[in-house]
């Protein structure tokens, strides 16, 4: 059996989102250092200002180009992930560290790289947003990840979430039918599962 999670409008809106991002900061870097932007009164930064900020402003701008090109590669893909009897196939997984926002591909997570899984069913943060959706439940399923054994380029390793948790929100059916359709799995249902408190 194999099961696909197609994308949904979300994970659309977020590569959107993340182009403008792109676009302001080429735009950004661009007019410091071509000074076209300039201090209060007229001033321009000192080459010296202008060469720290670049640096930086290139550094954060850097992982948010590499995660947008990721995003869209799997849009061009057309889905979250393949789950079959051999793992899960094709995915991501999400770092961020202050600014920096990498967005790393991951071609396989095999069973056996699952130490464990755990099902959060919470109300909690959506009754902090509006009282209307407080019988809303959603459905979180987390897997805990051996990172050594999953299949990632070795420079993105170290950036690769030591916590898996299916795309979520990002998938076209909602994650407890997502978390039903993997069920039918026999290699994902046998992996353990950790209680959580709900």
């Amino acid at each position: 059996m194999q099961y696909k999670a197609k994308l949904n409008f979300k994970f659309y809106l977020v590569t959107l989102l993340l182009s403008a991002a792109v676009t302001l900061i080429v735009w950004f870097v661009y007019g410091l250092l071509t000074e076209r932007i300039a201090l209060g009164g007229g001033e321009y930064f000192q080459a010296r200002e202008q060469a720290i900020i670049a640096m930086l402003v290139c550094l954060i701008g850097s992982s948010w180009v590499f995660s947008l090109i990721t995003l869209l590669r799997q849009i061009l893909r057309g889905y979250a992930f393949i789950a079959d009897e051999n793992g899960i196939h094709n995915t991501l997984t999400l770092k961020i560290v202050f600014s920096v926002i990498l967005v790393v591909p991951v071609k396989n997570i095999p069973y056996s790289a699952v130490r464990y899984r755990t099902e959060l069913y919470s109300e909690d943060e959506i009754n902090q947003i509006a009282d209307k959706f407080r019988k809303k439940r959603v459905t979180i399923t987390t897997l805990a990840l051996d990172k050594s054994k999953i299949d990632v380029a070795k420079p993105l390793r170290p950036f690769a979430g030591g916590m898996y948790t299916l795309c979520s929100g990002f998938t076209a059916e909602k994650s407890a039918a997502v978390l039903e359709k993997l069920k039918a799995i026999p290699a994902f249902s046998a992996i353990p599962e950790r209680a959580v408190d709900n």
